[in-house]
């Protein structure tokens, strides 16, 4: 599964569509002092997030720019669905 999740992820397609987050992954790598360049960092920081409000911790400052935000949302839907991108990914991950 790992091994065609790789090899997805380095399809034109695929970064094609990830390039849509481009400007969220570069803010989160500017905000966070991390290198964001995948959607399942996007998944996980909307979780971190997530856990923090739900456990009535305060957000970091700049999570009030993306969260909740369509676009963090929609960037986490991405990385759940890049599990069954493809037929065969699909398949594997039943």
């Amino acid at each position: 599964f790992l091994e065609e999740l790789h090899r997805v992820e380095n399809t034109p397609e695929f970064k094609a569509e990830l390039s849509k987050y481009t400007d969220l992954l570069e803010k989160l790598s500017n905000w966070t002092g991390k290198q964001i360049t995948e959607a399942k960092e996007l998944s996980g920081i909307f979780n971190y997030l997530t856990g923090l409000k739900a456990a009535g911790y305060a957000l970091p400052e700049w999570a009030s720019e993306i969260y909740p935000g369509e676009q963090l949302l929609n960037g986490t839907i991405f990385h759940f669905q890049s599990y069954s991108y493809t037929p065969r990914l699909k398949t594997l991950n039943a």
